[in-house]
């Protein structure tokens, strides 16, 4: 049925190219490069729907996903970058947090699903945190880097989600120590035999990297 579905939408004259992504990564790292690749691509047109778990491509109309996950052989399945953790701030708080020890008195801002970030941290770098679990606490990791970038605390940073923040100086490294949390940002696709004939350019441009954009 999937596949009878699939088949008649890639009929249309003007294609329709279906994403599906984790929330942050559809809030924070997809938006430039779906600019670039609309640019590159102008005849087709892109649909992402956010959400927490990965979809299952053999099932559901997505032409690709983009997931934290360990990442695999799988010809199916393209590892885009380690994911990397590490305090950040906003520069008016930077110079109150490298003077604080285990960032004592300072809030410390929480991802409801990355709810272990902070005692991951913790323990692989050998930082004593004073309170690892207090502070504020988002459903959405878009809201607490938004928090963090208004001085309201210390968020633990991953490092492919906020390159923009760091770049533009928004948001500045609270700590020097980062550490691996065992996954990669993931872009899976469907089968050989499901794929579109455009699968290929478009994760050669999500790829591509691009200090201008």
């Amino acid at each position: 049925m999937a596949d009878a579905a699939r088949a008649l939408r890639n009929l249309k004259p003007k294609a329709d190219f279906h994403i599906a992504a984790l929330p942050s990564v559809a809030q924070l790292w997809l938006p430039k490069r779906l600019r670039r690749i609309r640019a590159k691509l102008p005849d087709i047109t892109f649909s992402v729907t956010a959400m927490e778990t990965p979809p299952s491509l053999s099932r559901e109309l997505f032409d690709l996903s983009i997931f934290f996950a360990e990442p695999n052989r799988s010809p199916n399945q393209i590892s885009v970058c380690e994911d990397v953790i590490v305090p950040v701030c906003a520069p008016t708080l930077l110079d109150r947090v490298q003077n604080a020890q285990g960032f004592q008195g300072i809030p410390l801002l929480h991802d409801q699903v990355w709810k272990d970030d902070w005692s991951m941290w913790s323990s692989n770098t050998g930082n004593h945190l004073v309170d690892e679990k207090s502070g504020p606490q988002f459903s959405l990791y878009s809201l607490a880097v938004e928090e963090a970038k208004a001085g309201a605390g210390v968020l633990m940073g991953h490092l492919t989600l906020i390159e923009e923040a760091l770049t533009s100086g928004t948001l500045e490294m609270a700590n020097a120590h980062s550490c691996p949390t065992g996954l990669s940002l993931v872009v899976e696709v469907p089968q050989q035999s499901r794929r579109r004939l455009e699968t290929n350019d478009v994760i050669a441009l999500l790829l591509r990297v691009d200090h201008s954009q």
